[in-house]
C-alpha cells in the first residue's frame, strides 16, 4: 500500500489534518477518533477533497506513546476537476 501510495502521489500537493481529537485513556492503553479533512491533487491529473475520521489505538511502553493502529473512516470524497497532470515547481538556489 505504501508504494501504490508514493507511486500515485508522488510530488503531487497534498493537504491532509486531523482535528478534534478525542482521546480515552485506560491504563497503558488508549482510543481516539480525529475528525480528518484531506485535499490530494494527483501526479495524473484530477484528485480529491475528502472528508471523515481517523480511529486510533495507542499504547504506552516505557513512558512514551506509540500509535499501534489507525483505520480511516472516509464519509465524502469529492472529485477535483482534471486540469492535466500536475507539475511540481522547479527548486532553485
Amino acid at each position: 500500500m505504501v508504494n501504490a501510495t508514493k507511486t500515485l502521489i508522488a510530488d503531487a500537493p497534498t493537504a491532509h489534518q486531523g482535528l478534534l481529537p478525542n482521546i480515552t485513556v485506560k491504563g497503558d492503553t488508549a482510543t481516539g477518533t480525529w475528525v480528518m479533512e484531506d485535499y490530494v491533487n494527483l501526479k495524473a491529473g484530477g484528485g480529491f477533497h475528502g472528508y471523515g475520521q481517523f480511529h486510533d489505538t495507542y499504547k504506552r511502553i516505557d513512558g512514551r506513546w506509540y500509535i499501534t493502529g489507525s483505520v480511516l473512516e472516509r464519509y465524502r470524497m469529492d472529485t477535483l476537476p482534471d486540469t492535466g497532470p500536475y507539475q511540481a515547481p522547479q527548486k532553485t538556489n
